[in-house]
C-alpha cells in the first residue's frame, strides 16, 4: 500500500507542473501498475533509519525522471 500512496502522490505532484490536472490522472491511471512498482524502491527506503531522512528529496527525483519518461511533457 505505501509503493502505491508514494508513487500516486509524487507522480501526481510532478506532472500537475506541467500539464492539466485531469491529464495528470488520467497518466497516473494508464499507468498504475508501472508506476506501483517504481513506488517500491521508495517504499523500502522508508523503512531504513538515516534513509528516510533523505526520501522526499530522493523521491521528487526520481519520480521527476519517471513521469517525464512515461510522457515528453
Amino acid at each position: 500500500a505505501n509503493a502505491w500512496l508514494i508513487s500516486r502522490e509524487y507522480v501526481e505532484m510532478i506532472a500537475r507542473r506541467h500539464m492539466p490536472a485531469e491529464e495528470a490522472r488520467l497518466l497516473r491511471m494508464e499507468n498504475g501498475p508501472k508506476l506501483f512498482v517504481a513506488g517500491l524502491l521508495p517504499a523500502l527506503l522508508a523503512l531504513v533509519p538515516l534513509a528516510n531522512l533523505f526520501l522526499p528529496l530522493f523521491c521528487t527525483a526520481y519520480f521527476t525522471h519517471i513521469t517525464k519518461g512515461l510522457k515528453r511533457l
